[in-house]
Formats: C-alpha cells, structure tokens, sequence
C-alpha cells in the first residue's frame, strides 16, 4: 500500500514541482546577481540619460509609453487609458481597466504603497487579485522609482469616468481567490537585480526586454497555468490567433541571422527590408510602444536579445527571401488556381504580380516571417482584419471573401512567395470569424441603447456614393474616418484626403474616387448632409460620451448592416436623452443640452467629467 501511495504522490507531485521549481525570466544567464543598491555600474532601471534630469512625470511619461499600459488600457477606437479592450483568454473574456485617476472608477484613490502593490504582486486596492492578462509577473522586476514615475505621469491626465465592463470568464476562473495560488507559483515578486558578470549594457537591455516591454508575455510559450514557460524562453507563441515568432538567437527559427541595424530598424518601425513588416499585436506594440524607445535603449535591448539561448524549429523551413518568386515546393495544393485567382482579383494592384509592392515596401511580401510560416495564421489574419497601423493601409476582406477564399488565397501566398505552402482550411477561418465577432461585441457598462426610430426615414443622398457597410465590413472604425471624436465635441466628417488614404491604391481608377483625387490638391471639402443634424441651439458634445464609455453604436444604430445611413434611432427625441442621462446619472437640467440662444460655453452647465484635453504620446526631450 505504502509503495502504490508513493507511486500516486510521485505521479501527482512531479508536475507540481516543477512548477514550482521552474526558472524564471533571467536564470538562462546564470553569473551573479546583485541588489541594486550593490550594484558598482551605471544603473540599469529608470529611464535614459537624457531624461535623466526631467521631473516625474516626463519620466514617468517615457516608461508609461514603453510599458505598453496605452495598448492594453485602450479600447479600440477608445479613449486612452479608459479601458475596455477584450482579451479572450482559454478561460473567458476579460476587459481592461480605466487607468485615468478617476476616484471612482480609474485610481485616482490608490496611495504609493497600493499603486506598487497591483504592478508588483497583481493586487488592487481593495485586496482583490488581477488576473495575470496584468503582466505583474513581468513589472515586478520594475524598481519601486520607476513604478512611482508612472505614477505620477497616470495621475497627470484627465481623469475619466468609466466603469468597468463586465468580464466573462468560465467557472472556476471566475473565482479570483484562486490567483493567490498562481502568484505563489509564478510570480517571484522581486525588484530587478542587475547581473555583476554582464556589462551595464546588457544589465539595461534584460530590465527594458523582461520589466518594461516584457517580450516574454507574447513571445514565450505558456504551460498548462498559463505562466511563461522559461525553459522555452523566447521560442514563439500564439497571441489572439497571431504567431508572435521565435526572437532567440537561432539562425533559422529566431533573429539570429539578422543584422543589427534591420533589427534595430523593426523594433523603431515595424518594418525591415527582405524580413517584412509587423502585424497583429506586434504592429500594436511597434506603434504605440517601441517606437518611442531612445536609439541608446533599443541598442541595448538588442545587445541582450543577442544572450538569449537559441531553440531551433526542425520543422520549420529556412525562410525564402526576396528573389525569383516561382512556385516553392509544395506550393501546389487543393484550391491553389482559386487562391491565385483571388490573388490577381484582389492583391495584385497593392503587392505586385511578383509580391513586390508598387506603392510601399511594407506590403511586399517575399522575407516575410509571417509569409514564411507554414501554418499560414498571420497571412489568414491579416486577409480577415487588414492592416491600419502604418500609412498605408491594407483593407480587411473578412466580409467581402468567403472562408474557402480567405483559405485559398493564404495558401497561394505562403506558396508562391515563401518556404513552403500553408494548409490553411475554411474550417479555421470560420473559427477564427467566431472569435473576431467575440472581439467585436461591444459590452457595455449598462446594456442601455437608444431604441430604434419607429418612423421610416429613406436613406439619405450623398454627394460621393459611401457605403457603411463595405467600410464597417473591411474592419474600419468609426474613428478611421471621423477623427478626433474623444478630442472634440463634435463630429468630424471625412475630407477628401482622409478617403485617398487607402483609395491612392485600392478602386483608384472608379470616376468617383478620381474626382476625390482632384480635391486633395486644393483642399476641398466634401458637402456631406448630416443624418442626425443638431436643432439651433442644441449642444452635444461626442467627446463627453466617448469618456464615459458610451459606444458609437448605442445612438447611432447598427451602421455595419446597411449602405445607405438613415435615421435608424430616436437619438434626436428629448425623452431619449433624458431616460439615458438618468440612467448613467448625468445631468439632466435644461442647460446641459440647451444652449439657444446664447453661445456662451457656461450654459452647458458642469459635467462630471473634466473636458478631454489632447493627449500627446510623443515622449518629451526636454
């Protein structure tokens, strides 16, 4: 008995120990560790020289930037920092957070000690745990300095009153208690000890990779707790459906082989000749993080990325770069002439018949990783979603191709113009529909919308042919083309050069895209008629609604489902706005929203929202 009990205690302990004994983010480079307080080089945490002198918020303002908080803490099409944005996990889905020093719903209430404790240990303010979608496993390596700069520049923007948005996760994730266990197990809670052994270069590359960017969270893989598995450190993994891709030093897997000005020139831009350009999650964090690292902090990064030991993928093949672009072997698959059909029909004009793009060395396509990966999900995702974090933008064509198209086409692609073709299915691309529709489902704080307009309103005419639903099915946002919504109180409609900004290349020959063409020179407006024109006297202020978490769909109606805009709501009844403000707790005395006739700001009255300010993401150099 006692032979078969030890049996049991060995198969049920084994796992658990190591977990329990698992390495953590920095063990790969053995040599000797040290406090911080002992350590003889330059410090490797805080922020670069430059800034060095700057106050708190400035430099707060820089790690803030680097940290990628305005990523997670942006819904998209959002307000920064207010939160919102879905992240659908194994477990559920989860919405971030209003991070705005709101008292009520941002931390404006939490103190030194608390604001520390839920970036080092994942605990709020109230004792509960975050869920570790927070990388605190990764920010407790931040300095307590650093994490009270970031402070200091949060509490430094407007504050915005935003609810959290209900999360939905599976029984028994929901029961946060039980992340107590985790932290025991994954987090180290332990401030950055710099390496004495390593030069102080190296020392501030490992705090910006493992602290501040915290590469590991995408591009490690995940055990079965869904910690990073350091053992892998590095090896690639799935993020959202998007492969974050192998970054260790393997030549063939990894950046090994890379140059270090092409790498340096990828983490600033997203893009490097003959390696491609980022996409997904990666773009995300090009765009709104690393592109604000200093030269001297990228170099760094890369002088540690160097260190990082290489874990080769057998079976993946050696990347094709830029070069003859006949057939690759194995390109030839079931539905190759419909994938190259499509290609011709719908790709062609942007990436060119040999994959080299006319327009813009971001779209070609031979060098590519994700062009390169045989399971073909980044090129999948990017047919279904587009690309809109670069200047040029490629459309999405989740609405105007079919499954078996999308499937088809990213076949032709990882063929003809990589290492070797993909066996991507429709069955797959309606999975990944599934959760992209998931993402898109807004949640709202409340489930008030403002009901639907019982009387018949025709569609009204435009002085251009715009259709709603094309745009909406190509994944635009509201805020795409009606810029500045969180920063002005009103609505913007498009100019001409905001629609020349994909029709330069996309439907460039149509007669009515050539006259838009013809106006951007001179700057002319287009005449657009309103579909929801405000009475004299009327004040509303879009920017106000958007802080407090009230989504362009709740007035307006659900836009995506028809071309031509018409009066779908009663968004312009009184008894509309009333029964909404009464709900959300708004004001609703006569001066909030009746202006007439005087056109003095006062009479708005006094929200309880501070008026939205610009919110500069450029770090300051001063």
């Amino acid at each position: 008995m006692w032979l078969a009990i030890a049996v049991i205690a060995l198969v049920l302990g084994a796992p658990l120990l190591r977990f329990v004994s698992r390495p953590d983010a920095l063990d790969f480079s053995r040599g000797h560790r040290v406090a911080l307080a002992q350590y003889q080089g330059s410090d490797p945490t805080g922020v670069p020289r430059q800034l060095r002198k700057a106050n708190a918020i400035e430099r707060g303002k820089y790690l803030v930037l680097v940290a990628d908080c305005l990523s997670c803490h942006t819904a998209p099409g959002g307000v920064p920092f207010v939160g919102g944005r879905p992240f659908v996990t194994p477990f559920g889905t989860l919405y971030s957070t209003n991070i705005t020093p709101d008292k009520i719903t941002g931390i404006g209430a939490y103190n030194d000690a608390e604001f520390l404790n839920a970036l080092h240990k994942g605990i709020r303010r109230d004792g509960v745990r975050l869920y570790p979608a927070m990388p605190y496993e990764s920010y407790t390596y931040l300095s307590d300095a650093d994490v009270l700069d970031m402070k200091a520049f949060l509490f430094s923007l407007p504050p915005a009153h935003a609810p959290a948005l209900r999360d939905r996760l599976h029984f028994p994730f929901n029961q946060r208690s039980l992340l107590a266990i985790w932290s025991t197990l994954f987090n180290t809670d332990r401030r950055y000890q710099p390496n004495a052994d390593r030069t102080a270069q190296w020392n501030r590359g490992a705090y910006l990779v493992e602290a501040l960017t915290h590469c590991g969270e995408c591009h490690t893989p995940r055990n079965l707790l869904q910690a990073p598995d350091h053992r892998r450190k590095f090896a690639g993994a799935v993020v959202d459906g998007w492969h974050a891709y192998n970054i260790t030093a393997d030549r063939d897997a990894g950046i090994g082989a890379w140059a270090n000005d092409d790498l340096a020139r990828y983490l600033a831009t997203g893009h490097a000749s003959g390696h491609g350009t980022a996409t997904g999650p990666m773009a995300q964090a090009v765009t709104l993080s690393l592109t604000h690292l200093v030269a001297e902090d990228i170099s760094a990064m890369l002088a540690y990325l160097r260190t990082i030991p290489p874990i080769p993928a057998p079976d993946l093949p050696s990347l094709r770069a830029i070069g003859p672009t006949s057939v690759a072997p194995g390109a030839v698959s079931e539905g190759a002439p419909r994938g190259e059909e499509v290609f011709e029909h719908a790709c062609v004009d942007c990436h060119g018949t040999d994959g080299t793009s006319p327009f813009t060395p971001l779209a070609t396509l031979p060098g590519s990783r994700a062009v390169n990966d045989p399971t073909g999900a980044n090129v999948a995702q990017v047919v279904l979603q587009g690309v809109r974090d670069y200047k040029t933008m490629m459309p999405a064509f989740g609405q105007l191709l079919s499954n078996e198209e999308i499937a088809s086409v990213t076949n032709y692609v990882t063929g003809r113009f990589g290492a070797k073709a993909s066996r991507v299915t429709p069955a797959m691309i309606a999975v990944r529909r599934n959760e992209l529709s998931e993402l898109a489902t807004p949640r709202l704080g409340t489930d008030l919308s403002i009901p639907l307009n019982v009387a018949p309103h025709p569609p009204i005419g435009q002085p251009v042919p715009f259709s709603h639903k094309l745009h909406v099915g190509l994944l635009l946002e509201c805020s795409d083309c009606h810029v500045n919504l969180q920063l002005s109180p009103d609505m913007s409609l498009p100019p001409p050069s905001t629609c020349m900004n994909c029709h330069t290349a996309v439907d460039k020959d149509r007669p009515e895209i050539k006259r838009l063409a013809q106006m951007v020179a001179p700057g002319d407006v287009i005449s657009w008629a309103r579909v929801y024109p405000l009475t004299v006297g009327i004040r509303f202020a879009h920017s106000m609604h958007l802080l407090a978490g009230v989504q362009c769909v709740s007035c307006h109606g659900r836009v995506a489902e028809v071309s031509g805009l018409s009066e779908q709501t009663a968004v312009t009844s009184m008894a509309s706005c009333i029964s909404c403000h009464r709900e959300q707790e708004a004001p609703t005395r006569c001066g909030a929203c009746h202006g007439w006739p005087s056109d003095d700001p006062r009479v708005l009255g006094t929200w309880p929202l501070p008026a939205p300010v610009p919110f500069d993401p450029t770090p300051s150099t001063n």
